[in-house]
């Protein structure tokens, strides 16, 4: 478990694909902040789906898919929750 704090870089990039652990898993994340973007991209495969960030939405996917986030825009934070359980 920990807790992911992003400002912006002055830019529209986003993190790295990638996954937390090298084996079977589940994310949950939490979004404990009210910002604008800072979207999460989840590559499911066959569909990417996109998180967006509201105060208090859980989102929780399988762990072994890639996934991402956009930065939030300028002069705001994105602070959230990410957990990740074996299920």
């Amino acid at each position: 478990m920990n807790f992911n704090l992003t400002y912006n870089q002055q830019s529209n990039d986003k993190s790295p694909w990638h996954v937390d652990h090298d084996f079977d898993h589940k994310v949950l994340l939490v979004y404990l902040t009210k910002f604008s973007g800072g979207e999460t991209l989840v590559d499911a495969g066959n569909k990417i789906y996109l998180s967006e960030p509201k105060e208090d939405k859980i989102v929780t996917f399988d762990g072994t898919y890639k996934h991402c986030a956009y930065q939030p825009k300028e002069n705001e934070r994105r602070v959230v929750l990410n957990c990740t359980y074996l299920g």
